[in-house]
């Protein structure tokens, strides 16, 4: 009986939407859509995903969403149903949205006509092709490992403008097949090895990994040349914000101010970015530097920054010299005051000159709260039992290994709180803290 009212509901909705409509196409797609609800059996996102998702925030979720709808019609004949699941507000004035949305996806929500933004360009972004005759390096129940070069002219399909819809299209077929077997979903990775990598190849995944829900965190893994000139993670950082109308015009430093004070306090540790303009990049300037930071001062003028350019602890630090030394015998030699060198550096930026988190446009300076990526870090430790080894970090991990190895000043209970809250720092586990 509910399931019949809900879809009277959306019948008299579509229906409303169709009458206000001045387009003649856009209403013979409502009213192809219209027919679906009606006669379709339906599915619930988080049946199908196994997960408890209660809203959508990116773009990058919505096209997932969009190629789940779209697998689940054609593999297991139900519409996919997001009746419990809300958008996000600043998601209904970007193109993915106006896109899934005018494409045939339910997102139980009924904007008006003007409302929904121009998609021609996003359009080339989706991914709308057959994916039957793409060849896997490996495929088994547990992992598929895709590679363009396994065979070039079957995997084409995957290697367009469009690769990265293409990848979340991939996955999203993988998960509607796994539920249809009643089995695990397998972990899917992603390589390219070539230094010919594709500005925004992997904005989507890394969006739909680090991002909003997190709905691919830990299945998928993405293994791609280190000498490639493009940078995936800083592109989907600044792409996933920008899906949201951020980082799309520059902020005054009144707004930068109240920012800063809302959300940092002294003693807060940030990463401290100098940007450059990218020679291939035509939307994204490019990182040249990164460096932890605290926080020492903020006033209405700017911030006052202590920030870290060798980020190792002091062992660390030793080894690499000693190892130095040896190479070079007789050319390089090494007192234990360099052994224990640390250098810091002071600096005061104006809110004029830089971007904080999301408030960032062209600057070419910047300080975000500190997040993980892919990157890891070898530091050299001695455990609770005296044993030199080492140990790799990711980045927050890295941080306060480094920070406490060196007895930096900073909010230690803040940063805890807010990235160790639930867990214990790697260094405070191998030091039997």
């Amino acid at each position: 009986m509910i399931i019949l009212v809900v879809k009277v509901q959306k019948i008299i909705q579509n229906i409303v939407v169709i009458l206000l409509t001045k387009s003649k196409w856009y209403g013979i797609i409502k009213i192809y859509n219209l027919w679906e609800v009606i006669f379709m059996e339906t599915i619930s996102l988080n049946e199908l995903l196994g997960l408890k998702i209660k809203k959508i925030f990116s773009g990058s979720e919505l096209m997932f969403l969009y190629e789940l709808n779209r697998y689940s019609k054609e593999i297991l004949k139900k519409e996919l149903d997001l009746e419990d699941v809300s958008i996000v507000k600043e998601l209904k004035k970007c193109d993915y949205f106006s896109y899934v949305y005018t494409k045939g996806l339910d997102v139980n929500y009924y904007p008006k006509r003007e409302e929904l933004v121009d998609i021609g360009e996003i359009s080339r972004k989706f991914f709308t092709a057959d994916l039957s005759g793409v060849v896997f390096e490996k495929k088994t129940a547990k992992e598929w490992v895709y590679s363009y070069t396994t065979d070039r002219r079957a995997n084409l399909i995957l290697n367009q403008y469009n690769r990265s819809g293409g990848y979340v299209s991939l996955y999203a077929y993988m998960v509607v097949k796994s539920y249809e077997s009643g089995k695990k979903v397998p972990k899917l990775v992603l390589k390219n090895n070539s230094p010919k990598q594709e500005e925004m190849e992997y904005l989507d995944i890394i969006i739909l990994k680090n991002f909003g829900n997190k709905l691919l965190e830990g299945k998928v893994e993405i293994e791609y040349s280190t000498e490639v000139v493009v940078q995936p993670e800083w592109e989907a950082f600044v792409m996933y914000h920008r899906q949201l109308g951020h980082m799309l015009t520059d902020s005054t430093s009144l707004e930068k101010y109240k920012y800063t004070v809302k959300n940092f306090e002294v003693g807060d540790v940030v990463l401290f970015y100098k940007t450059e303009k990218a020679i291939k990049s035509k939307t994204i300037r490019r990182l040249i530097n990164c460096y932890p930071a605290t926080i020492l001062a903020i006033t209405k003028e700017g911030v006052k920054l202590e920030y870290y350019p060798d980020i190792t602890t002091e062992l660390t630090h030793k080894r690499i010299l000693e190892a130095i030394q040896e190479k070079y015998e007789g050319e390089y030699s090494y007192s234990p005051e360099d052994f224990s060198r640390f250098s810091k550096c002071g600096i005061t930026i104006s809110y004029i000159n830089m971007g904080i988190d999301h408030l960032l446009y062209q600057e070419d300076e910047f300080i975000m709260a500190p997040l993980n990526g892919i990157d890891t870090f070898e530091q050299y430790l001695i455990d609770k039992n005296g044993v030199e080894g080492v140990y790799k970090l990711d980045t927050l991990n890295n941080i306060y290994a480094v920070f406490e190895d060196r007895k930096i000043t900073y909010n230690k209970d803040r940063f805890l709180n807010k990235y160790f809250k639930d867990t214990k720092p790697k260094y405070d586990k191998v030091l039997g803290r």
